[in-house]
């Protein structure tokens, strides 16, 4: 968890970008609810995963889920909305 604010600037990430932190179980029970493939570094623990992207709808409802989406797919399924 203390690296991630490093990560965040790193990744360029604005203010309404998140990173994920909490206990390893808190953690897996996000990823598994997100249906996000992952793989584990048994040294330190990090949890290593593909770029995803989700998309909701204005009832919080989500409708799309890319996986390393290039910026032409997000923008047609934000058309879509």
């Amino acid at each position: 968890p203390a690296s991630l604010p490093t990560l965040a600037k790193q990744w360029k990430l604005g203010v309404a970008d998140h990173v994920l932190s909490g206990s390893v179980k808190e953690v897996q029970s996000v990823i598994d609810s997100y249906e996000v493939s992952t793989t584990r570094n048994l040294q330190n623990g990090d949890i290593g995963h593909p770029g995803m992207a989700f998309l909701f709808d204005a009832e919080a409802r989500m409708v799309y889920r890319f996986n390393d989406p290039s910026v032409e797919w997000l923008q047609e399924a934000l058309d879509r909305l």
